[in-house]
């Protein structure tokens, strides 16, 4: 598994990932046994590596008694940013963008 690098980094995707954890629960609290919940989202790439969101979104919703259904995964035809980046600004050292999104679909128990 590779590494995020620099502490700043680290640092965002933790706290990204502590809201994602206090939002679902908020979500969790107020939902129904048997209702659904469906979240949208892209898988990101940080310091070239692949930060898979939607399974840690399914972990996440596992802990708080959140049955995971499906993930349905989609090209995104358009998009107003690049499909290609430079987050290091060194020219010539791209990586790709969101192409795809999940549809994460989740069941309360």
């Amino acid at each position: 598994m590779q590494k995020i690098r620099g502490k700043k980094r680290v640092e965002e995707v933790c706290d990204f990932f502590i809201d994602l954890h206090r939002c679902l629960e908020k979500i969790s609290g107020v939902m129904k046994s048997g209702a659904y919940a469906c979240f949208v989202l892209g898988n990101r790439t940080v310091s070239k590596v692949k930060v898979p969101t939607d399974k840690i979104l399914v972990e996440i919703g596992k802990e708080l008694g959140l049955e995971h259904k499906t993930i349905i995964q989609r090209e995104i035809p358009s998009k107003r940013i690049p499909w290609k980046s430079s987050p290091s600004n060194i020219p010539g050292d791209k990586v790709e963008t969101i192409s795809k999104e999940s549809i994460v679909i989740l069941k309360k128990l």
